[in-house]
């Protein structure tokens, strides 16, 4: 494999009109979660991805691992258990950027992930290994996982991305940014946005952010503003890339698709500056329908956007 990615994935719940969820009676339903979106989006653009989870054993898991593996995604590694249900989380569109999110996931059975649930082998040969932080934060064992993960990356030389995409309920767990800074520790390309780079690092300029990553023996890190663009910092080289102007329909997805450009780029062994304008696009395109993973591009559509053939929803 290309890539492999371990979370949790929900059925979505999406009301077909805008505005507060007690006004709402009909709902068109999704799948979503961050690591199988990344996968999607990644299979998508022509690579080999494995993803690992549990769903529950029930017709929204059924479903659910039908779908993800109808994507092209590796699936081998999903356990189907009856110790909970499948995610399950509702989106509220008050309007474009004001979306909100409830999850029903406390107990659910990717909660009861384990480091049984993964082999050594998997991590021999493999290239990338994508992270978040939103599984260390769904249950202990989960977070036992990942780090049992990061342990055979180090081992075998896998390259570790971490998007933190921290979530604010898991905030209130005492040790949940912790858990994020040893995470960190491991990673060689970071993508946070502004917010959750302070959060890890402390609060600093964006110049100094990335300074206190780098010395921290990452090898890479792109910090994203998604009203401007995306910085990007190694030791040898920074820029900032600006984002494209497109019509929003839907802001959530947008993160998980711009790591998928950004693995992508590494992958196909591009130069840094073009791998963040490939994150750039691929962000601005998940943005401009309705779902997470709706308006993925595959590797034709994804240039024609970049060469400025857009479709008549993007902003000219």
């Amino acid at each position: 494999m290309d890539v492999l990615t371990i979370g949790e994935s929900m059925v979505v719940l999406s009301p077909k009109t805008p505005g507060a969820m007690r006004y709402c009676t009909e709902f068109t339903r999704f799948f979503a979660g961050a690591e199988s979106n990344v996968a999607i989006a990644l299979t998508r653009l022509g690579h080999s991805v494995s993803w690992v989870s549990q769903v529950g054993d029930d017709e929204f898991g059924t479903a659910l691992l039908s779908f993800v593996r109808g994507e092209g995604v590796d699936t081998s590694c999903v356990k189907v258990s009856d110790a909970g249900p499948t995610g399950l989380l509702f989106k509220e569109i008050r309007h474009f950027d004001d979306i909100r999110i409830q999850y029903y996931r406390d107990g659910s059975a990717a909660s009861y992930m384990h480091p049984g649930i993964l082999s050594e082998e998997q991590f021999i040969g493999l290239k990338i290994f994508h992270v978040t932080g939103i599984t260390p934060g769904i249950s202990e064992s989960a977070y036992e996982l990942i780090m049992q993960a990061l342990d055979w990356c180090k081992k075998y030389g896998v390259t570790v991305v971490f998007d933190p995409n921290i979530r604010a309920k898991f905030l209130k767990q005492p040790m949940y940014l912790q858990k994020l800074k040893q995470i960190l520790s491991y990673a060689d390309v970071f993508l946070p946005n502004v917010q959750e780079a302070s959060q890890l690092l402390g609060m600093q300029t964006i110049q100094e952010l990335a300074k206190s990553a780098l010395s921290l023996g990452i090898k890479t890190i792109v910090i994203k503003d998604g009203k401007t663009g995306a910085y990007y910092f190694t030791s040898e080289e920074e820029g900032f890339v600006p984002h494209f102007d497109v019509t929003i329909v839907d802001s959530v997805g947008a993160g998980d698709a711009f790591a998928a450009g950004i693995i992508s780029g590494l992958l196909d062994g591009l130069p840094l500056e073009k791998t963040v304008r490939t994150a750039n696009a691929m962000g601005a395109l998940a943005i401009t329908a309705v779902g997470d993973i709706t308006n993925l591009p595959t590797p034709r559509e994804l240039e024609q956007f970049m060469n400025g053939s857009r479709a008549d929803n993007v902003s000219r």
